[in-house]
């Protein structure tokens, strides 16, 4: 099995220190059937970085499909004296303002210098993103978005190995039931031969005007037409090559969701078709249990990159 195969589904997050303060930076993805890609930035300084945080992820991260939601902030946010025209004087008078009304109902302590210059909306946006900042940001992107591809590639191989065990599944039942369809085939047969033959037989009695042999030949031309009709060789043969294409597929590795998203539609076909061939009990319980392991395995394609 190759081992770069990876989830839609993936987080990956990372702290970095610079002269701003403290950026958080998360990254996350969830299913999707296309690629939509969300940046959410805490300033306008952060903001600007955004197509150059989107190259990084297309270059980096190899993502095809999927929703996926890029979060940057900054805690523990600096405040040098020498830069205290970023710092909202107008919320802090309304924040003291608020701050009295509150001590007139509840009796609460005064708010510290470094809790005030916490509270959203005490700085101005005017975050200046230098090139030191720059870098330090994509460098942690490039942290991130390694751990991002680290979670789904974990998931990713889970999940194959989950569909390596239908695809052993799958291939059990198949041949548990191929044995079986030539001894039913001749059953079912010998049993529309004995009735065909008594119809056949009756109607010869009342003076017909078939001959023996021309009721012995259509006898056997509607034993062969019924036989063709049940006969489901070629849908086991189908699903067999199915699954051995499932198998090349995910030991190849690599972008395996909308591939395997074929074929597992093809796999369910053949098995439906074999559901509404079957002339057995065998057939139809055979049947039943294909359809639940492959909208199983469906299930698991769905997650897949």
């Amino acid at each position: 099995m190759s081992n770069n195969i990876y989830s839609m589904t993936g987080f990956g997050s990372v702290s970095a220190d610079t002269e701003i303060g403290t950026l958080q930076i998360e990254l996350r993805a969830v299913n999707s059937r296309f690629l939509d890609f969300y940046y959410n930035a805490a300033t306008d300084g952060l903001r600007s970085l955004e197509p150059k945080v989107r190259k990084l992820i297309g270059d980096s991260a190899d993502i095809k499909r999927g929703k996926v939601e890029c979060k940057i902030y900054i805690s523990n946010r600096t405040c040098p004296l020498q830069n205290i025209s970023s710092v909202n004087i107008e919320a802090i008078k309304n924040l003291h303002d608020l701050s009295k009304k509150i001590k007139k109902v509840v009796k609460v302590k005064d708010m510290t210098i470094g809790e005030i210059l916490k509270v959203p909306g005490i700085f101005n946006d005017q975050t200046d993103v230098n090139a030191k900042v720059e870098t330090a940001v994509l460098a942690g992107f490039q942290e991130c978005i390694n751990r991002f591809n680290t979670s789904r590639n974990e998931e990713g191989n889970k999940l194959a190995e989950i569909m390596l065990r239908q695809c052993d599944e799958i291939e059990k039942l198949v041949k548990e039931l191929q044995p079986k369809v030539p001894e039913i085939i001749n059953a079912l047969k010998a049993k529309l031969q004995a009735r065909l033959a008594e119809a056949l037989t009756d109607e010869l009695s009342n003076k017909s005007s078939l001959t023996a042999e021309e009721v012995n030949d259509r006898i056997r031309m509607e034993v062969t037409l019924f036989a063709t009709k049940i006969d489901v060789a070629e849908e086991m043969d189908r699903l067999l090559t199915h699954v051995f294409k499932i198998r090349a597929a995910v030991k190849e590795g690599g972008s395996l969701g909308r591939k395997l998203d074929f074929i597992i539609q093809e796999l369910n076909r053949e098995a439906n078709t074999l559901a509404s061939k079957a002339s057995a009990i065998e057939m139809t319980d055979t049947a039943v249990k294909l359809k639940v392991v492959i909208e199983q395995m469906r299930e698991q394609v769905q997650n897949l990159q």
